[in-house]
């Protein structure tokens, strides 16, 4: 209870992204919140989203690759997100 919450991100691709972020909201409300993804290893990052209590929290990831391309998690985000149910 009350713990931050790191959630792994693989980017797969020949190079790393010029950026990484996950953007994250509790359910039902406003605007996503941007925080940064750290690089660990190749093709290996993370985010660590703050402490929530009793909550349910929609996220996505989104990073546009070295080529430009746009990466995004889940595929069918922003309009259908990952659903993260925190207790």
């Amino acid at each position: 209870m009350g713990e931050a919450l790191t959630i792994p991100i693989l980017v797969l691709d020949k190079h790393l992204p010029k950026t990484a972020s996950l953007h994250w909201r509790p359910m039902g409300e406003g605007s996503f919140r941007k925080i940064a993804v750290e690089h660990v290893a190749r093709g290996v990052h993370r985010a660590t989203l703050p402490p929530a209590t009793g909550t349910t929290i929609r996220v996505l990831h989104r990073s546009p690759t070295a080529a430009g391309e746009n990466l995004r998690w889940p595929v069918t985000a922003p309009e259908l997100n990952q659903t993260v149910v925190t207790a």
